[in-house]
């Protein structure tokens, strides 16, 4: 009867409206057992109650029953259609659209703009394309908008601009929809190009239209539109909208625009957390994180509950060591807010207490997630990425694999980041060999990530390969194969592929520059690079500054202070402390030009010169004070007053400041201070242990350079080339052959064995430890010999008066095609110095001068002055000093002092001595020698 079916259709009503699923079924089982099951009314009502409590299963049981049996009306056609889209299913809504026109049903509006939303992704494009085939749309603007946001979502731009143009008349509906179609077709240019024209045809923007256009100036980050567009949000009507203005806040902080970010958020009446996350975001997106914070607690204070964008906006603040206790604090707020359950935010805690340095947190926070997918796995990757911890990543890796949680390129993205120098090598190929066995497909971030893998793990060919096989490059390939070069000490190459990148039409950006000058190795190259700057218009900060610190490297100070002085020297003491931070950069790269074109005077007169101008000294300006005044010579008391200063001012004491100190105490001999430094020093890094080891070396305290290498391996920092040679040379000076040995075996399984340099030091490890064999081998495998390589092959020879050999290698290196340098000639004379080879070294110093046109240094008089003193020839030796160039090197005049002593040349000696005084006041060696000669 209407009573029984007007009672059920009334509770369905209410059932929909809380949504209360159980209810609902008790309701379909009494209509079941009632006079109604087959009531087409209440059927219809019983579809639209199971959409609207989210139960798409039962409403298709439902649809169907009644479909047999009764009529279903178009409200529920249309509502069933849109549940399929939403869900995903949208090949069953275009077929169940097609079996409701077969039943006879007409679309109406609503149902015809449902069907357009399901037909939004290509893979339906033909479907979208045969109803409005069928369909008169020019004159609907509700559809033709429809229509729009369609074409668009299918990637057919061009049907999305012939269906505007086509409608009889537009409204701000259908702008937005085209407005919408170019912007997912990142043609954000094109789309505010619309906005204006959509102003000027005298169309009013809705709040719609301000958000989609504020989101696209957001991905442009184009400060200019955003300003242009905020002008106008009066005029619509849109001035005190708390979601416009929201997204206002949200524009200007990624536009990196703080400043207006918070003049709009203090205009508006009343805060909500939506409005507070937004500012808090800006904050957090310029850099500005303890504003941030500081604003987080003000928002608590003001008595706002953070929600979950709050809190990952927070936590996106906390980074660095000092920074762990705040984000400890947050992790509470999360707890006691009940979002610790929420994925998004635990993986924000987990990045967080990664970026703060504390796995050990990120790990115990992601055990106690009880449900672990790809997502949460992949915010524990990146904590390890952020540490470059490539065998966390490994673990977590083996972990995903015997869990069964499949991998994303995301988790690769991560996985390879984490993976740097020789130890994190094998690491990353065993990602990146799984990536290829799992069939993902390359895309372009993950193959930038192997291309900075590899580049950083000093395996420069393998990242070319990588490079070569891309079937398309972005400006961050190119960068990252440049870098690769630069990281790896081949410039001339990095300066190759930035051609090649200009020449392939790809435009470079601030980072293609920054590196790119650090290949510049020679003044031409520089100059040529800061054209182009100046030609693309960039003036960022950092590219400005290595210009400067670049034409410093060179000596050219001029064009470095040209740079310098076109910024805006007032601002630059200003009070606004972002462009302070610039000013205090900038400060200290001119600094540092002068220290590396010595010049280390005017380094410390620039040095107390930006403190007048208002710029207070931070780490990297005491690193470069530091060097300068290692440079011009400072006592141990003076280090001591040095340090003192450092540690009494506001700037951490850290590891650059660390190094600089250590490497003065070397300079000054005091090893017992350098090394109390060295282990008091919370943080090492590799050129902290390449310092020690280095000033171990020259104040020879050998043995302690190779225990320092043992314990550097020990404590897991990596080695780099540095390290190696430093180590390798300590063993051929001492000499240590069985440790030279141990280290050879280590270098074997690094990608270091393949460097020249390294190569050459080995060689000369085992030349100078007296294994000639090994030598002989070393330099058999080698793959490019160069004159090192045979230079300490034949030194090798010569060392133990097998001069004949070293005469006879000396002529393999020419048929070879290596040209003999000033140090081979050297080696030469050494050899027949040693073998008491006078007619040689003769014949030998003069095919030096004549046919190799090799200017006679005073390493090569010493020889002959050495071997005339061993044959007893000292009146002569004499006559080869006295033909020395001037300035000439104390050792010369020592050796002959010592053959005068032997020999019993007594006025002789006493001339040779008085020339040793005039070259080295403070040297006493002279004075015992000759006394012992009288």
């Amino acid at each position: 009867t209407d009573q029984v079916r007007d009672r059920f259709v009334d509770l369905l009503r209410q059932c929909s409206r809380s949504k209360d699923l159980a209810r609902g079924r008790q309701i379909h089982a009494s209509i079941t057992r009632s006079s109604a099951p087959q009531d087409p009314v209440v059927g219809n009502w019983l579809i639209q109650m199971y959409l609207k409590c989210g139960s798409l299963i039962d409403a298709s049981q439902v649809f169907y029953q009644l479909l047999e049996t009764s009529v279903v009306n178009l409200v529920a056609w249309t509502a069933l259609i849109a549940a399929y889209a939403r869900n995903g299913q949208t090949k069953l809504a275009i077929r169940l659209f097609q079996q409701m026109q077969l039943e006879g049903n007409s679309p109406d509006r609503i149902t015809l703009v449902t069907i357009f939303e399901a037909c939004g992704n290509p893979e339906n494009l033909e479907d979208g394309k045969k109803i409005h085939a069928y369909l008169s749309c020019n004159s609907d603007v509700v559809l033709g908008s429809s229509l729009i946001t369609m074409y668009g979502k299918c990637g057919s731009l061009s049907e999305a601009c012939l269906m505007f143009q086509s409608m009889e008349e537009w409204n701000t509906v259908a702008w937005n929809s085209l407005m919408g179609a170019f912007i997912q077709h990142d043609r954000v240019e094109e789309a505010m190009e619309l906005y204006w024209e959509m102003l000027q045809c005298g169309f009013l923007p809705s709040r719609p239209t301000f958000l989609t256009v504020l989101a696209a100036i957001s991905s442009l980050e184009s400060l200019r539109h955003g300003k242009l567009v905020h002008d106008t949000l009066a005029e619509a009507g849109h001035e005190d909208d708390v979601v416009v203005q929201t997204a206002l806040v949200n524009m200007y902080g990624k536009c990196g625009s703080v400043v207006e970010a918070v003049e709009v958020f203090d205009r508006m009446p009343r805060h909500d957390v939506i409005l507070w996350s937004a500012v808090i975001s800006a904050h957090v997106n310029c850099a500005e994180y303890e504003e941030s914070l500081r604003l987080f607690r003000k928002m608590q204070l003001e008595g706002n509950r953070p929600n979950n964008v709050t809190l990952v906006s927070v936590l996106s603040a906390c980074e660095g060591p000092q920074a762990l206790e705040t984000g400890k604090g947050i992790h509470e707020c999360v707890v006691e807010a009940g979002y610790e359950g929420d994925l998004i935010v635990g993986n924000a805690i987990v990045s967080m207490y990664g970026k703060c340095g504390s796995l050990e947190d990120a790990w115990d926070v992601f055990h106690r997630v009880p449900r672990r997918s790809v997502v949460t796995c992949n915010g524990m990757m990146g904590a390890c990425a952020v540490q470059g911890d490539s065998s966390g990543a490994l673990k977590l890796f083996r972990y995903m694999v015997h869990e069964g949680i499949e991998f994303d390129n995301i988790t690769f993205l991560s996985a390879l980041c984490a993976c740097s120098g020789t130890s994190g090598l094998s690491h990353g190929e065993f990602f990146h060999a799984r990536m290829l066995e799992c069939g993902l497909e390359l895309d372009i971030f993950v193959a930038n990530a192997l291309v900075n893998m590899y580049g950083k793990c000093g395996k420069v060919e393998a990242a070319e390969h990588v490079f070569e096989e891309l079937p398309e490059q972005d400006v961050r390939t190119w960068n990252a194969m440049i870098l690769a070069y630069v990281q790896n000490e081949e410039e001339r190459s990095g300066l190759l592929v930035f051609r090649h990148m200009m020449q392939s039409g790809y435009k470079p950006d601030e980072v293609t520059f920054a590196i790119t000058l650090n290949a510049c190795y020679h003044p031409r190259f520089l100059r040529d690079v800061h054209s182009l700057i100046s030609e693309t218009g960039i003036s960022n900060t950092v590219v400005q500054n290595a210009l400067v610190v670049m034409y410093g490297r060179f000596g050219l100070l001029e064009e470095g202070y040209q740079v310098f002085e076109k910024l805006d020297q007032e601002s630059i003491t200003s009070w606004n402390v972002m462009i302070a931070s610039c000013a205090q950069t900038c400060w200290n790269s001119v600094i540092f030009a002068h220290v590396q074109s010595g010049r280390d005077s005017e380094a410390l007169k620039m040095f107390w010169r930006m403190q007048q101008a208002g710029v207070w000294p931070d780490k990297t300006s005491f690193v470069a004070v530091v060097k300068a005044y290692s440079n011009v010579g400072m006592t141990e008391p003076e280090i001591d007053w040095l340090r003192a200063v450092i540690a009494n001012s506001d700037v951490e004491d850290g590891v650059p400041i660390g190094n600089a100190l250590i490497s003065m105490y070397g300079r000054c001999g005091s090893f017992g201070k350098a090394r109390d430094l060295f282990d008091s020093m919370a943080e090492r890094d590799a050129v902290t242990w390449n310092t020690m080891m280095s000033v171990s070396e020259q104040l020879e305290h050998g043995r302690d350079s190779i225990q320092l290498f043992r314990q550097m391996l020990q404590e897991g920092t990596p080695p780099d080339k540095v390290t190696i040679l430093t180590v390798l040379n300590v063993c051929a000076s001492l000499p240590a052959l069985q440790e030279g040995k141990a280290i050879c075996v280590w270098l074997d399984h690094t990608p270091l064995s393949a460097n020249q340099m390294i190569g050459n030091a080995i060689l000369n490890m085992y030349a100078k430890c007296g294994s000639r064999d090994e030598a002989r081998r070393i330099f058999s495998v080698m793959q490019g010999r160069d004159a090192v390589s045979w230079n300490a092959l034949i030194g090798a020879y010569g060392s133990y008066s097998r001069g004949r050999y070293a005469f006879q290698i000396f002529q393999a290196m020419q048929l070879e095609g290596s040209t003999p340098d000033a140090v081979t000639f050297t080696t030469i004379l050494s050899v027949c110095s040693h073998g008491g080879l006078l007619g040689e070294a003769v014949k030998w110093f003069r095919w030096m001068r004549e046919d190799y046109y090799v200017e006679a240094e005073t390493g090569h008089y010493g020889c002959i002055v050495d071997l005339l003193g061993r044959l007893g020839r000292v009146p002569e030796a004499e006559e080869v000093a006295e033909k020395m160039p001037a300035g000439t090197d104390p050792i010369v005049w020592t050796t002959l002092l010592s053959a005068c002593q032997v020999h019993g040349e007594t006025q002789r000696g006493k001339r040779a001595a008085e020339r040793l005084v005039e070259l080295d006041p403070e040297v006493t060696s002279a004075y015992v020698v000759l006394s012992t000669i009288y």
